[in-house]
């Protein structure tokens, strides 16, 4: 990420992309990330919103509900599999609902409400973090 320059935007922790249409839900995931010392790419509420996202930031790790306004996050999943991006569900819905071509078979899905413990140890288990 950069702040406008060419310069990088210093950070520690991980960059955290969070897809989640449900501002309330975003701001506290967002909070609970930043207060664990990591930073936030976005929140965005919709597949092409994070599509575009991707194009020219590669977060660490992404955080991603299934079901974006009745839109289902799959091609999301599918570029940050593409790019090794690991990622986590943070949704309400059961995975085998949403689940085109495998792209969730190993993803974790940490429910709702969100849980800032599950969160954090999710995030840390994909990514290999201590």
């Amino acid at each position: 990420m950069t702040n406008g320059t060419t310069q990088p935007i210093p950070r520690e922790g991980l960059l955290v992309l969070i897809v989640e249409d449900e501002f309330l839900i975003a701001f506290d995931m967002q909070m609970m990330l930043e207060e664990a010392g990591h930073s936030v790419m976005g929140p965005v509420g919709t597949v092409t919103e994070a599509l575009r996202l991707l194009e020219d930031h590669r977060p660490d790790a992404a955080t991603l509900d299934l079901n974006l306004r009745g839109q289902r996050v799959v091609p999301v999943a599918q570029r940050l599999q593409s790019l090794s991006i690991p990622f986590v569900l943070a949704s309400a819905y059961m995975t085998r609902d949403y689940d085109d071509g495998g792209v969730f078979h190993e993803a974790e899905n940490i429910g709702k409400p969100i849980q800032k413990r599950r969160l954090l140890e999710a995030l840390q288990r994909v990514t290999g973090t201590a």
